[in-house]
């Protein structure tokens, strides 16, 4: 009696032990299918800038690239960096938390781009948490860089500000609890979704800001900077996890990924992200977590964006461009919604110059004041 028990109880488990390998096996056919092309998801006409002029004799040019290489040679690119164009018919900014602008000091621009759907997902939430009447509430800001969908993107969003915000009303969040809501939200998704054929993905980048000092923490490469250091020069506040990246390298090999392509499976470039159901096992969500306390003479922004910016841009040049902008002068001048129309402005000039330049991704540019001016 007991040997059949057992037989039928064996029978069962390699029955789901098969039906799991199926699921995974169709899943990882579809991402390979699906990511075939660096081109997927690409619209096959969307809106583009003809007319370019040098920004010192205002010479015209056709595209991006003749521009750039005539001021470059011509040092006309001395008093303005970069090439001028009309703005009129690029894809319009748009923002996942309407209204927050008004009270926090944010700018954000974000679209789709020639992609054909926005995965990219950002949002400002205050705390909720008992504060001293006069004290400055703190706030979160985050950003996700979904691929293959948007529910990684969208549950990692909702987790984190979940278990960050609204489960914690007697203190802030250390770093400990950071870490604990990226592992909790993987394990909760893995549960839910993974048996599911989902094989969407996600990178993420969060700030918590509280009054003299930000937590910031990021998986994979949406990447964010302060500006400045004490040379006047911005300087990185996240790690970019990539299989590159000889350490992240070794980790996967050791516990049995393959690499091939410089990516996972030749499929994934990225060794740490949220979702990614068919290499789950093989991605950390272990955040790189940077602590610092703000130097109100030296830290006057913080910009974060998702590779559909830093694929085109360089750190120096995002910065080059927000600066321009967010000039003292123009600071000082400023009321309070001013302020928060000159970052908004700054993180758009952002955007569309990575539009310009031929990002094919999703791109969205979040730029965050650190002057005490809340």
């Amino acid at each position: 009696m007991w040997d059949l028990i057992w037989t039928i109880v064996f029978m069962l488990f390699l029955l789901y032990v098969q039906m799991d390998f199926l699921m995974l096996y169709h899943a990882v056919l579809t991402m390979e299918e699906e990511a075939r092309t660096e081109n997927y998801g690409v619209l096959e006409s969307y809106p583009e800038v003809t007319d370019f002029y040098c920004p010192t004799c205002h010479r015209h040019f056709s595209s991006y690239d003749h521009c750039h290489r005539h001021a470059e040679s011509r040092k006309h690119n001395i008093s303005s960096l970069y090439c001028q164009y009309s703005i009129e018919g690029l894809p319009r900014c748009h923002r996942s938390s309407p209204g927050m602008e008004d009270e926090y000091q944010f700018g954000s621009c974000c679209f789709a781009g020639r992609k054909r759907k926005m995965e990219d997902i950002h949002w400002v939430s205050p705390y909720d948490i008992d504060r001293k009447e006069g004290v400055t509430v703190p706030v979160l800001y985050g950003l996700c860089d979904g691929h293959l969908g948007t529910n990684a993107a969208r549950y990692l969003a909702d987790e984190i500000e979940e278990f960050l915000l609204m489960r914690r009303h007697d203190r802030l969040p250390s770093a400990g609890d950071v870490r604990d809501a990226f592992k909790k939200a993987r394990d909760t998704y893995v549960r839910q979704y993974c048996y599911s054929g989902d094989i969407s993905g996600s990178t993420s980048t969060i700030v918590i800001k509280n009054d003299g000092e930000l937590i910031i923490a990021n998986i994979g490469d949406s990447s964010a900077f302060i500006c400045c250091d004490s040379k006047g020069d911005p300087f990185p506040v996240t790690v970019n996890h990539r299989i590159t990246d000889d350490k992240e390298k070794q980790r996967i090999l050791a516990i049995g990924g393959k690499i091939k392509d410089k990516r996972l499976f030749g499929q994934l470039a990225l060794s740490r992200s949220f979702g990614d159901c068919p290499y789950s096992s093989f991605l950390s969500v272990e955040p790189y977590i940077y602590s610092v306390e703000i130097n109100r003479l030296l830290h006057r922004y913080i910009v974060l964006a998702s590779d559909g910016v830093w694929d085109y841009l360089s750190i120096e040049e995002v910065n080059a461009i927000v600066k321009s902008v967010l000039t003292e002068e123009q600071i000082q001048s400023a009321t309070k919604k001013g302020v928060r129309r000159l970052l908004d402005r700054a993180a758009m000039l952002v955007s569309y110059e990575a539009y310009v330049r031929g990002s094919t991704d999703n791109i969205c540019t979040m730029v965050i004041s650190l002057l005490d001016n809340e």
